[in-house]
């Protein structure tokens, strides 16, 4: 969902210290711990991810070899930065962790507190327009 382990290590140590706080505070108990801490979790991710822009947020995982290909490649990941911003924040966010965070539309809907048809309806509207932005930009 952030784009680099260093950011991800971030908000995992950001969490616990939010859970351990919550624990200590509050000794009325955790009915679902896993789905509170996937939701502390997330919008510490939110959270980090507001504070910084979205230039740079998803990078090729192994550079090209040519220097058509390095701009082929930038031009698609700066293409998928200015569609992923303009879709809504529920498809941007469900987009995000089924397909680079690899979460299925179950667990999404465990760390969104949405429902699963929810999720799946999301998803499908998030790719949909997904494309139809690539194709607009490829055009142009």
């Amino acid at each position: 969902m952030l784009g680099n382990r260093q950011d991800a290590a971030d908000a995992v140590q950001e969490s616990m210290v939010k859970i351990w706080n919550h624990i200590n505070d509050d000794h009325t108990g955790i009915r679902q711990p896993k789905a509170f801490a996937f939701r502390i979790l997330r919008t510490t991710a939110i959270d980090i991810l507001r504070r910084r822009p979205l230039d740079g947020m998803f990078e090729t995982a192994e550079p090209p070899e040519s220097v058509v290909e390095k701009q082929d490649a930038y031009e698609l990941t700066e293409c998928l930065n200015m569609a992923l911003a303009s879709l809504p924040q529920a498809q941007r966010e469900v987009l995000v962790l089924n397909a680079l965070e690899g979460f299925p539309a179950t667990e999404i809907a465990e760390i969104t507190g949405l429902s699963r048809d929810n999720v799946r309806q999301l998803l499908s509207r998030g790719r949909r327009r997904l494309k139809e932005i690539y194709l607009k930009l490829s055009e142009s």
